[in-house]
C-alpha cells in the first residue's frame, strides 16, 4: 500500500503552488495530467486540480509529484464520491504506475476539510474541501498477502473478478493448485460455470469483487476444501481491509492536525483573523491572477492612533477588549469575500477582490473611519449619566457627580466635548452638578496639548477637579491659567492636619485670589 496527498488546487491558485513546490526542493514541478506512461504532459487549465504532493513510496520519483488525480476519469470520479458524501470511495480496476512498471489496481480516497469550516451540506464540502489521502494497493499484491496469510489447502484453483466485469469478464487475480502440473489460465465465469465451485463476494469500501473457488479434487471433499478456501479468504480479507482502513483514518488524522497547526501558523490569536503571513499568500496569488487578466483588486491599511496609550493607562486586558471591538466593526463594513487581516499591534490591512471601481475602496475607507471614530472611552460619561438622572427624579442626587477622566480621552479631544454635551442633554443634567475629575499629569497634558477643550468643557458649565493634587509634579501656575472648581489633596496632606503645623498649613491656604475649593480625599 501506498499513501499520497494531493491538496486541492484552484485555477487561480495554481501558479503560486507550483512556485511554491519547486521552492521547498521537489525540481521540475508542475501540475501534471496522469498518463500510463512517461512522460506526462503538463496539464492543461482545468477548474481544480489534486496533484500529488506527498507520497510514502521510498523512491522519490519526480515523475510521480504533481500527477493531477483529477485528471482521469476513473480517479476524478471516487475524489467526487468521497468529497461529497465525506465518506471512503474506491475506484477498481485501474492502471498504477509502480516502479517496476504498470500494474493494476485499486484505490481508496478519503476527503480531507479545512479545520473549522462547516461540512453539513453539499456546497459546503466542495468549497472547504482542503484535498483527498490516497491509497493505492496493487490488486495481485493486496491477493496474494492475503492467500499467504490464509495458509489455504493446496488442492484448489482460486480466482477473483471484479463485480462489473460480467459472465465473460477474466479475473484480476487467480492463484492455482499446488499440484497442477501446469501453469493456471486465465478463465471467465461462464468457462468455470459446469465445474464444481464455491463463491462469495469480496467488498471494500464501495469496490467490490467475486472470489470464486474450484477444487481439483472432484467429490465432497474437494467441495469442502473450496468452501473453507473462500471463507479463508474472506476473514484475512476482512481484516486486511480493516487495517488498510485503519490506516487511511490514521493519515486522515494526522492530515487535519497539520491543517490545524497550519491554520495556526496563519492566524492571529486574539482576534482569530488571518496573520500577516496568510495576508500577504493571498496578496500573492491575487498579483498571480492578475498578471492572467483577473479582476483587479484593492488594499487597505490602517492603524489605531494613541493605540499605545491605551495599554499604558487602561492596562493590556483593556487594550485586548478594545481591539476585538475593532475587529467586529471591521467585519461589519467588509463584503463577505473581503479579507481583513492583523499585521501585529494596531495594525490591519483589508483586501479587496473583484474591485472594478476604485471609488469602492474610498466608500470602505470612508465607512471604516466612520465606524472607529468614537472611542471606547466615552462611554464613561454616558454610563454615569442616566443613574445621576434617575437619582434627580426621586429627590436624592447627590449634589455633585464626579465622573474620572483619562488621559485617553483627551487624545479624541472633541469627541469628549460632544460626549459630555450629548450626555447633559439627553439625561436633562445641570451642567453645574456634573464634576469632571482629572489627575495632575491628565492635567499636565491637557493644559500642553489641549487647552482649548479644557476651556470648552468649564464653558458648558461643567466643574473641573484635580485628584491627589500635590503629589506629582505640576505646578501652582496651572492653577492660575486654569481655573479648577476643585483640589483634592492626596491624603498624606491631611492624615497629620492636627499634629503637624506644616500639614494644616498647606491645608488651610488656596492659591489667592482662586475660587478653588479644597477637598481631601
Amino acid at each position: 500500500m501506498r499513501l499520497v496527498w494531493s491538496p486541492r488546487v484552484s485555477r487561480d491558485q495554481r501558479a503560486e503552488f507550483e512556485r511554491e513546490a519547486r521552492a521547498s526542493g521537489i525540481t521540475d514541478f508542475s501540475i501534471r495530467r496522469w498518463a500510463p506512461n512517461d512522460p506526462m504532459a503538463v496539464s492543461p487549465p482545468r477548474d481544480e486540480y489534486f496533484p500529488i504532493l506527498y507520497s510514502t513510496v521510498s523512491s522519490k520519483r519526480t515523475a510521480t509529484f504533481g500527477t493531477d488525480l483529477n485528471s482521469e476519469f476513473v480517479r476524478s470520479e471516487a475524489i467526487s464520491r468521497a468529497r461529497d458524501g465525506n465518506t471512503i470511495a474506491t475506484a477498481q480496476g485501474i492502471m498504477l504506475r509502480p516502479i517496476k512498471g504498470i500494474r493494476e489496481g485499486f484505490l481508496a480516497v478519503i476527503p480531507a476539510y479545512r479545520h473549522g469550516l462547516p461540512q453539513d451540506t453539499l456546497e459546503d464540502r466542495r468549497r472547504n474541501t482542503l484535498g483527498v489521502i490516497v491509497g493505492a494497493f496493487q490488486t495481485a499484491a493486496v491477493f496474494d498477502s492475503i492467500v499467504r496469510k490464509a495458509k489455504l489447502p493446496q488442492q484448489v484453483d482460486l480466482y477473483v473478478y471484479p463485480s462489473n466485469a460480467g459472465t465473460k469478464g477474466q479475473p484480476v487475480y487467480m492463484r492455482g493448485a499446488a499440484s497442477r502440473e501446469h501453469a493456471l489460465e486465465p478463465k471467465s465465469e461462464a468457462a468455470l460455470a459446469g465445474l464444481p465451485s464455491w463463491s462469495a463476494a469480496l467488498n471494500a469500501g464501495d469496490a467490490s469483487w467475486k472470489l470464486v473457488v474450484t477444487p481439483v479434487q472432484p467429490g465432497l471433499i474437494g467441495y469442502y476444501r473450496a468452501w473453507l478456501v473462500a471463507t479463508a479468504v474472506i476473514l484475512v480479507f476482512a481484516g486486511l481491509l480493516a487495517y488498510m482502513w485503519a490506516s487511511l483514518r490514521h493519515a486522515r488524522r494526522l492530515e487535519h492536525a497539520n491543517s490545524r497547526i497550519l491554520d495556526l501558523a496563519q492566524t492571529d490569536l486574539l482576534t482569530n483573523l488571518p496573520n500577516r503571513r496568510a495576508f500577504v499568500k493571498r496578496l500573492t496569488m491575487a498579483f498571480t491572477a492578475s498578471w492572467r487578466g483577473a479582476p483587479h483588486f484593492a488594499v487597505l491599511y490602517l492603524d489605531i492612533d494613541d493605540f499605545k496609550d491605551v495599554n499604558d493607562t487602561l492596562g493590556h486586558a483593556m487594550g485586548d477588549l478594545l481591539l476585538k471591538e475593532i475587529v467586529n466593526r471591521l467585519r461589519s463594513a467588509v463584503r463577505p469575500d473581503d479579507l481583513v487581516a492583523r499585521f501585529g499591534g494596531d495594525e490591519f490591512a483589508i483586501f479587496l477582490p473583484n474591485v472594478t471601481d476604485p471609488a469602492t475602496a474610498g466608500d470602505l475607507a470612508a465607512r471604516i473611519g466612520k465606524l472607529l471614530a468614537a472611542p471606547s472611552a466615552s462611554k464613561v460619561t454616558r454610563s454615569a449619566s442616566p443613574p445621576s438622572s434617575f437619582w434627580q427624579s426621586e429627590g436624592i442626587a447627590p449634589p455633585v457627580l464626579s465622573v474620572n477622566v483619562s488621559g485617553v480621552q483627551f487624545k479624541s479631544a472633541t469627541e469628549l466635548e460632544r460626549e459630555v454635551e450629548q450626555s447633559l442633554m439627553k439625561w436633562n443634567i445641570n451642567p453645574g452638578d456634573l464634576e469632571l475629575e482629572l489627575t495632575e499629569s491628565v492635567l499636565m497634558e491637557a493644559t500642553q496639548r489641549h487647552s482649548n477643550t479644557l476651556e470648552k468643557l468649564r464653558q458648558l458649565g461643567t466643574k473641573i477637579a484635580i485628584d491627589d493634587f500635590g503629589t506629582g509634579y505640576s505646578s501652582l501656575k496651572y492653577l492660575t491659567t486654569y481655573s479648577v472648581n476643585r483640589l483634592k489633596l492626596a491624603p498624606e496632606f491631611v492624615f497629620r492636619v492636627t499634629v503637624d503645623y506644616r500639614n494644616a498649613a498647606v491645608g488651610c491656604a488656596p492659591p489667592s485670589g482662586s475660587p478653588t475649593s479644597l477637598a481631601s480625599r
